[in-house]
């Protein structure tokens, strides 16, 4: 009987129909399948591509931003030197202006380097402004804006001469300022004194109390005694009643290119001490 259903066309028939109804069905899923991934495959790429674009363009804008602050900072830095090298008695409150304008933009590099030398650099010019200090300032820009990845402002590179950066981590690079009118009675002998110097010594070779004063002075902002630093002198702030360990600074009265930088170190832990025994007592006359 099974032999005579196969062989009957019209079962043949039937079983051809659902075969071909079946292997289309089959074809239209499978097509219907290869076409979802082709369109998903087509959207994550075109995602991807737009992702890219958007990445690739926060990047442009952040540089773009970026080499406008470099760029502001270095111009308003111009704008302070060209004061300082004018003689007018008369640019008081055009030097503050300028000094408020290098303060706001290398704040905003401040938070992009706060880990960087370049807070050094700008505590120095805030303290005691001047073109000595502007020029350092300015080196340090130039050394961060070189070291930015992608970033080209190569062709700001002067060939100045720059501090030598201390590898050591032991070593301590120290400014300093003669006193002018030392140099003046210098100069009448014979010879002729740098108005600024600087010089380097280990941190292991001050003696406990010179390291205790210059964490006075420094630990509280810098939480160490930075790497490069100024020497200062405390004097009393009469409006708070408070003795300021970073009041002025030191102005030695002595050759540096003949002095040790032991003795010299020594020489301003002297007039340290001299200073806050004066401030004391001043503070206590207060009271």
């Amino acid at each position: 009987m099974l032999e005579k259903l196969i062989l009957n066309p019209a079962f043949v028939g039937v079983i051809g129909v659902v075969i071909g109804s079946g292997l289309s069905l089959f074809g239209t899923m499978l097509s219907q399948i290869i076409l979802s991934r082709k369109e998903q495959k087509q959207w994550e790429n075109q995602q991807n591509a737009e992702k890219t674009a958007w990445t690739r363009n926060e990047q442009k804008k952040e540089k773009e931003y970026l080499r406008e602050i470099y760029q502001n900072s270095l111009r308003s830095l111009s704008v302070f030197i060209a004061l300082e090298n004018q003689k007018e008695e008369s640019k008081g409150q055009q030097k503050i202006d300028a000094i408020n304008e290098v303060h706001k933009w290398v704040t905003m590099l401040l938070l992009r380097h706060s880990d960087s030398k370049l807070d050094n650099a700008i505590n120095s010019f805030t303290s005691d402004p001047d073109k000595y200090e502007a020029d350092t300032l300015r080196n340090e820009f130039i050394e961060l804006s070189n070291r930015e990845e992608g970033f080209f402002l190569n062709q700001l590179n002067d060939k100045s001469e720059k501090i030598e950066t201390p590898v050591d981590q032991d070593i301590r690079l120290i400014k300093m300022i003669v006193d002018d009118n030392f140099r003046k009675q210098q100069l009448i002998d014979g010879v002729e004194l740098p108005q600024r110097y600087e010089f380097k010594l280990k941190l292991s070779n001050m003696s406990n109390s010179q390291r205790e004063k210059l964490a006075e002075i420094f630990f509280q902002t810098h939480k160490t005694i930075p790497s490069q630093l100024n020497l200062y002198l405390p004097v009393l702030n009469k409006g708070v009643k408070q003795i300021n360990m970073s009041g002025k600074q030191w102005q030695a009265q002595l050759n540096p290119k003949t002095t040790e930088p032991e003795s010299i170190l020594s020489c301003w832990e002297n007039d340290f001490d001299s200073n806050y025994k004066e401030a004391v007592q001043s503070l206590n006359s207060l009271q």
